[in-house]
């Protein structure tokens, strides 16, 4: 649908164009098109970190609809793919129980992208108590040092339920032993397979540790909450959302799921998901999307320039190199962070830096850098190179503030700002300077992490 505006559309972008947005010489992007078009079943693989910029909608909106040309989504093997998390049509109120809301009204529902500006800035009325559980907010939230500076409000009451002692559980009022997977089971989805996996505890939960669901139950029962369903065992939870599966999937009985020695279900699905057309209000491929255009949006695939990036020309003044945080090899974010294996595997904190963005800023292999833009700042030691383009600094991983150079972590510079589409993080939208720090001042910036053994 609406390939016509979209053929009037492409004028605006002939390969001079789009070679100076992504700096891919005009010859390779032919090339590309070219191999992309006569390629029996080309099949696209999106990554979730072309969805973290202010223009992550538009990006990942744009890349689905080049199946559509070539004719791939009917394909076998051939498509587009981001995510399976919406595949296993497990019905989620199940477990989130909306109609259990006090009076039927909607809970207050805030954005943890921006939880700095929750924590200081909302008063109607303000945050009061801040739980937390399954996270570390204080290392992986945007523009963390708002983040934490809320942590520190006299006037806070905040409980952490956690595994170990993270950069959150340094500002908890208390803080309450979780299990970890090892101790606990679970009903797993993915956003990478079409699998359905139970877990069954290998050992028991160690002291005092208590499952999320054990700890929601007890804190119920003691504020007087009757509803059956807040005691309802995790067996009877998993048992009610396999027997209401949508999407077209058949419901599962959790004898046949556990009897599998593999503990894991298919998800009984054709070979093309859009035999019988897409999920668009139009049931068809929508190069031109009336909704957006409703939405306020550009209903036809386009550019759409960073708020914070390359074309921002009063920023790149001042900060000139872009900076994206994609995850360490050894952690998965900040888990694993305290573990001294993972540790020893990326060694220390660090920025990965284009040697020629290097010699211009007389900066070494191995010297401790100061990366700062007006939100704050943070320190690494140079990796010199060419495994990073001209213009761009990556920091791989989420390293604990406490051990890390300064106690500062990554997102201490990292942006609030909400993607185009779907209200998400943009961790990759951030521009920087980087310089190098003075010798006489190194040592003083690296007594302040905690010492680990690696």
């Amino acid at each position: 649908l609406g390939f016509e505006a979209l053929e009037k559309r492409l004028v605006e972008y002939p390969t001079g164009r789009v070679s100076e947005i992504t700096g891919i010489p005009s010859p390779l992007i032919r090339r590309l098109a070219l191999q992309y078009a006569e390629a029996r079943a080309p099949f696209i693989r999106i990554g979730i970190g072309v969805s973290r910029h202010t223009n992550g909608g538009m990006m990942v909106r744009t890349i689905a609809c080049l199946p559509g040309l070539v004719g791939a989504y009917h394909k076998k093997g051939g498509g587009a793919f981001l995510s399976s998390s919406a595949a296993f049509g497990l019905d989620k109120n199940i477990v989130e129980r909306p109609d259990l809301q006090p009076d039927g009204k909607d809970a207050r529902i805030l954005n943890m992208c921006r939880l700095g500006e929750a924590l200081n800035e909302i008063d109607e009325p303000p945050i009061k108590a801040l739980f937390v559980y399954s996270s570390n907010p204080a290392a992986i939230t945007p523009q963390s040092a708002k983040v934490i500076e809320g942590l520190e409000r006299a006037d806070l009451f905040t409980v952490v339920h956690e595994v170990v002692f993270t950069d959150t559980t340094d500002y908890a009022d208390y803080v309450l032993p979780a299990p970890s997977f090892i101790e606990t089971g679970d009903l797993f989805g993915s956003y990478g397979q079409y699998y359905l996996q139970q877990s069954e505890p290998a050992i028991q939960p160690v002291g005092e540790a208590k499952s999320n669901r054990e700890l929601f139950a007890l804190l119920a029962a003691k504020m007087g909450l009757e509803d059956p369903a807040l005691q309802d065992s995790q067996e009877t939870v998993i048992k009610d959302l396999l027997a209401h599966r949508g999407n077209g999937n058949n419901g599962i009985d959790l004898n046949e799921l556990s009897d599998l020695k593999g503990h894991r279900i298919g998800p009984g699905r054709g070979e093309n998901p859009f035999q019988n057309g897409f999920f668009t209000p139009s049931g068809k491929m929508e190069f031109y999307s009336e909704s957006m255009a409703q939405d306020g949006m550009d209903p036809l695939p386009a550019h759409v320039p960073l708020t914070e990036g390359s074309e921002s020309e009063e920023l790149t003044g001042r900060y000139p190199l872009q900076l994206v945080i994609p995850p360490a090899h050894h952690f998965l974010n900040s888990s694993l962070g305290d573990a001294e294996r993972c540790i020893r595997g990326e060694k220390r904190p660090c920025l990965l830096l284009h040697s020629e963005d290097a010699e211009a800023r007389g900066i070494e292999e191995g010297v401790l850098v100061r990366v700062f833009n007006d939100r704050g700042e943070i320190y690494r030691y140079a990796k010199v190179g060419v495994k990073t383009l001209p213009g761009v600094a990556v920091s791989e991983g989420a390293w604990w503030a406490k051990l890390s150079p300064g106690r500062k972590g990554v997102n201490q510079i990292t942006s609030e700002r909400l993607s185009d589409m779907g209200r998400g993080a943009t961790f990759h939208s951030n521009l920087v300077q980087v310089e190098k720090v003075p010798a006489s001042m190194r040592a003083d910036i690296e007594s302040n992490a905690v010492p680990v053994s690696v």
